[in-house]
């Protein structure tokens, strides 16, 4: 869930290798094209120019990171950090610190939630493989965001035809739903994917019985 924007090409090649080796879902773009993308949980900004610094700061339901040597951030609208050393390291902690990696937690929005490799809707124990695992994550993750299929793609380290894999994958996820009787969890409309409302829409009272200790059971 780390958009990294980057208009050095090798960098971003570099630094997408590193982290996704490690188990974090990234993204790395061209910083030129930044009005492009979706922002997910935490974007950063790669070496931009001072006076160009506030033209990117421009959503708010996105952590930022400036990687930037010799800089501070006196607005306190993002977190600075280096960029000519330990630059994925660097972004590996800033990342760690929203606490979305942490073992034997229960992560939960909604109907959906899972903890390591156990993951649910509704109660309703889903059998998913690795890449549905991070699919279900990236979109839990990023609730009311909306993602074209191209940009969505370039999270999850599909071998070829990433647009037709992507959209296999999420069909098994829905279809997995479907079969547990419970809401799908991707939309699907015209090459767009988000996570669907009727998953964090849900009334909580209807669920306020399951407790940690069952939520991943079947009824």
């Amino acid at each position: 869930m780390i958009l990294i924007l980057d208009n050095n090409s090798f960098r971003r090649e570099e630094l997408k290798a590193k982290l996704t080796k490690i188990g974090y879902i990234v993204s790395c773009r061209p910083l030129d094209d930044y009005k492009s993308y979706a922002y997910p949980v935490l974007t950063v900004i790669v070496n931009p120019k001072e006076r160009d610094i506030s033209n990117y700061i421009c959503v708010s339901n996105t952590k930022y990171i400036v990687a930037k040597d010799n800089f501070t951030d006196k607005t306190s609208r993002f977190t600075t950090i280096p960029h000519s050393s330990n630059l994925a390291e660097n972004i590996a902690l800033e990342f760690d610190k929203l606490k979305l990696n942490e073992k034997a937690t229960i992560y939960k929005l909604g109907i959906a939630c899972y903890s390591e490799n156990e993951y649910s809707i509704g109660g309703k124990t889903l059998s998913l493989y690795p890449m549905e695992r991070r699919i279900f994550k990236f979109f839990l993750h990023n609730p009311t965001k909306t993602f074209l299929d191209v940009d969505a793609c370039d999270y999850f380290p599909f071998n070829s035809v990433p647009e037709e894999n992507l959209k296999s994958t999420i069909w098994k996820i829905n279809t997995k739903c479907n079969k547990a009787r419970r809401p799908q969890l991707i939309e699907i409309y015209m090459g767009s994917y988000r996570l669907n409302p009727r998953i964090y829409n849900y009334d909580e009272r209807l669920i306020e019985d399951l407790l940690p200790f069952t939520k991943f059971k079947n009824e």
